[in-house]
């Protein structure tokens, strides 16, 4: 396998240095009362989620729903493992693994990308963003720096040799909107310690944090062999990486991030425990930029018994309680992977409240799998997911309200 050097990294730019890393307020014990205000990024505000909101006037600006990826389209026999930003432009980048013999995790597999200008409703051509061969270029975690810079952190396998560990953790970036990307860069050594194996980023976005400590700091989730799952960071826009926050609960798995409203990171992740009733994910709270984790935590949301992938963004601030809004994306049911719903946190993920199940209850459409969100703007959430029996069916875009987000939370 050909290691990139670190001549490579000469196009990268510093976004921001770590402040002093201070702790932040308490969550508090039990979530306030009373009404919500409602801030988010790209609202001035929006209602609660409380059975009384007025419904959005959907007329000609009714949400998208279409079709992103298709099995059998550009060579590829299955596309899976969905990771979306959005662009300084406003474009919705999705990425996803384009296998191209089968569905199996291993085997050549490549990193490809669509872009949307209009929300969701069309897609642009497939674009290559990595490719190795016959080796696996998988789990996509991509993320938009404050320049503008799309960084994606993936990881490379070489499946006949997967018994002896390497896989290897590359950053590749774009500056023209997802358009063309530069030459991958190796990081392992930089976040592996000796006797630590099999790290894969995300799948999911990662963040660069908006609020102090450590404003600027780029955060991606990771999980592995040992640890099970962890923060990588980076304080110099991708120049240089380190190992975070580890989290203590010992069948973490594939994890997702985001920041709350007081600086403070939540880190939920899938639970790889495969025995009868392990249907909760759980969670931690760093309060130092992501250098280390509270005790974890057992949450309400639900996962099917065999785990799957999960999404969360922070919606915005609750200008009455001082609260973080946290939208959670999964198959909300714990038998398989079936019924996605998105959940809502109106107390900064101590508890979740209301929801929104995005697919009927019956039928191959049912099937839900990997997903991420995208905020659209004007109380808009993009879910990107992967859709029918065993993912037959690729991955698909579909507009979610905010104002939808209303119903008691339930599961089965």
């Amino acid at each position: 396998m050909k290691k990139r050097t670190i001549a490579a990294l000469a196009g990268l730019m510093a976004i921001a240095t770590c402040q002093a890393c201070l702790p932040g307020e308490e969550i508090p014990e039990s979530p306030p009362s009373g009404g919500s205000s409602v801030v988010g990024p790209d609202t001035d505000e929006e209602p609660d989620g409380s059975e009384d909101q007025d419904e959005p006037d959907q007329g000609e600006e009714a949400g998208a729903f279409s079709t992103i990826f298709t099995p059998g389209e550009g060579g590829y026999a299955f596309f899976r493992i969905p990771a979306a930003v959005t662009a300084d432009d406003g474009s919705i980048l999705v990425f996803a693994e384009g296998r191209v013999d089968n569905s199996e995790d291993y085997g050549n597999i490549d990193i490809v990308l669509k872009r949307s200008s209009d929300r969701g409703k069309t897609w642009g051509d497939l674009i290559l963003v990595k490719d190795d061969a016959e080796n696996t270029c998988g789990n996509p975690a991509p993320v938009v720096l404050g320049n503008g810079r799309v960084l994606l952190v993936y990881n490379l396998a070489i499946p006949d040799r997967l018994n002896e560990v390497d896989d290897v953790t590359y950053v590749t970036w774009s500056d023209d909107g997802g358009l063309t990307w530069s030459e991958s860069m190796d990081i392992s050594d930089q976040i592996k310690s000796d006797g630590e194996s099999n790290f894969h980023p995300g799948p999911v976005h990662g963040i660069v944090k908006q609020y102090e400590p450590c404003k600027g700091r780029i955060i991606i989730p990771v999980w592995g062999s040992n640890p099970k799952a962890f923060i990588i960071y980076s304080d110099d826009g991708g120049v240089t990486w380190h190992k975070g926050a580890k989290m203590d609960y010992q069948y973490a798995n594939e994890s997702t991030v985001a920041e709350l409203c007081d600086g403070k990171l939540i880190f939920n992740t899938r639970d790889g425990n495969k025995q009868e009733g392990a249907y909760f994910r759980y969670d931690a709270i760093s309060e130092d930029g992501g250098e280390t984790f509270l005790p974890s935590r057992r949450t309400s949301l639900v996962e099917p018994v065999n785990g799957c992938q999960g999404s969360m963004i922070s919606y915005g601030k609750d200008e009455k309680t001082g609260q973080t809004i946290l939208l959670f994306c999964n198959p909300n049911h714990t038998s398989s992977r079936r019924h996605g719903a998105v959940r809502a946190s109106f107390d900064s993920g101590r508890s979740w409240t209301k929801m929104y199940q995005f697919v009927p209850s019956e039928g191959d459409d049912m099937y839900v799998s990997y997903s991420d969100m995208v905020m659209e703007g004007d109380g808009r959430i993009g879910v990107i997911y992967e859709t029918g029996y065993k993912n037959s069916k690729g991955i698909v875009y579909k507009t979610v309200f905010f104002s939808d987000i209303k119903d008691p939370v339930k599961y089965q």
